[in-house]
């Protein structure tokens, strides 16, 4: 029997790092949704029963050699097997070490807001047109301490304040955004006090109240978008690619 609803298939690393923006924009669309958490002993779906895979972020889980290789190899057959791709934070990275050899090193850390924005790539005009009619810039909440890097054959889509790859594109259906778009004030805070992340401040570096910018919202617009583009390109995508999994 032909699947009438998609299933979004969501790699959730740790309990603090919940996927809610991408549960409410399944429950708006009427989609079905599943989650594998990879702190849990995963048993990973079979590829032809994943029609868009999200990846959320968890740093720490990077350090376990094993977990990433497992997952690493999971991604790459999502990949080749034409299935639409969205890696957050983290997840960006795991996206990253699976299309190319390019390895995120470790460099300064990176927390808090930044001010991200998105390049006018005219090689995927269809989501130049989307994203740049709705969001040409927006603030973006990082929690990093590796560089972000832009893989094999990826384009550019966001860059930070200083120049940094923010997002990358790959073949029109794989997307790594290396800041947190679902974020609200109340899960910010909450990350930031599991983490014990501390805000540079003028005079050093103290414990200090968030300050969240008035645009914080437009993540959730950026998400919705990205989710909604990218549940589109799955039938293109697959009919593109000469090996499934």
């Amino acid at each position: 029997m032909r699947r009438v609803k998609k299933t979004v298939h969501v790699l959730q690393h740790t309990p603090v790092t919940p996927a809610s923006g991408v549960v409410n924009w399944c429950f708006d669309r009427f989609q079905n949704l599943s989650v594998v958490r990879l702190d849990e002993s995963p048993r990973y779906p079979k590829i032809k029963d994943v029609d868009l895979l999200v990846i959320n972020g968890a740093e720490d889980f990077l350090i376990d050699p094993e977990h990433l290789t497992n997952e690493k190899k999971f991604v790459q057959s999502a990949i080749e097997g034409g299935v639409p791709c969205l890696g957050l934070n983290m997840g960006a990275d795991v996206l990253a070490h699976a299309l190319s050899e390019k390895k995120s090193r470790k460099s300064k850390a990176k927390q808090g807001w930044d001010q991200i924005t998105f390049v006018d790539e005219t090689k995927y005009p269809a989501f130049n047109k989307m994203i740049l009619s709705e969001i040409a810039s927006m603030s973006g909440f990082y929690h990093r301490s590796r560089k972000s890097v832009l893989p094999t054959e990826c384009v550019q889509i966001a860059k930070t304040s200083d120049g940094d790859t923010a997002a990358f594109l790959y073949d029109d259906y794989v997307m790594g955004f290396y800041f947190t778009p679902e974020l609200n004030p109340h899960s910010i805070t909450t990350l930031a006090s599991y983490h014990d992340i501390v805000f540079p401040i003028s005079g050093g570096e103290k414990r200090e109240k968030i300050i969240i910018p008035d645009d914080f919202d437009k993540g959730k617009s950026l998400l919705d978008l990205s989710l909604d583009y990218l549940i589109k390109r799955g039938k293109h995508a697959r009919s593109t690619k000469r090996k499934a999994y």
